[in-house]
């Protein structure tokens, strides 16, 4: 008798893991598209001789019916054809379903290089720059670790006056 209670209790476990395991993996086959990740500002906080500081406002947008917990982003953003900052973000937010966030980073560049190239475009009047944005989404979910992203576009100068 006691045999029987402990494999029924055994399967009515098994059952409720298994329950749990389906709806976890039904929220992943809900997530068939990676977030769109695009560059919505860019903001001249510091300049100095050797270092500049810059904010990012990156927009996240999530085309999925279903929320990803998002815990970071990696990065690349080159402007005007010219690798402007790179990096890692631990960002934590849940991005709704079919919504979107934006997320500031705050980046340092001691480019000189990509920072006169960056005036000279200014000085020519220049108001929109081409960009790449490309990286990962990193996502606190079973069985994924990583979104993958790449977006390509325009992002005025404006911000990129000195405050």
């Amino acid at each position: 008798m006691d045999r029987s209670i402990l494999n029924r209790s055994a399967l009515v476990a098994f059952l409720v893991l298994s329950l749990g395991a389906c709806s976890s993996l039904n929220a992943l086959n809900q997530i068939v598209d990676p977030p769109k990740v695009s560059l919505a500002n860019v903001t001249l906080v510091s300049a100095g001789l050797l270092e500049q500081r810059y904010r990012l406002s990156l927009r996240v947008q999530n085309p999925n019916s279903v929320a990803i917990p998002v815990s970071g982003l990696d990065y690349v953003v080159s402007l005007a054809g010219t690798e402007f900052a790179r990096g890692v973000s631990a960002n934590s937010f849940t991005l709704p379903a079919t919504g979107e966030d934006v997320v500031e980073i705050d980046v340092s560049t001691n480019l000189l290089n990509s920072a006169r190239h960056l005036y000279s475009l200014m000085k020519n009047g220049e108001e929109n720059l081409d960009y790449n944005l490309s990286g990962n989404v990193k996502v606190n979910l079973p069985f994924i670790k990583s979104l993958p992203f790449s977006r390509t576009g325009q992002v005025n100068l404006r911000g990129l006056d000195a405050r």
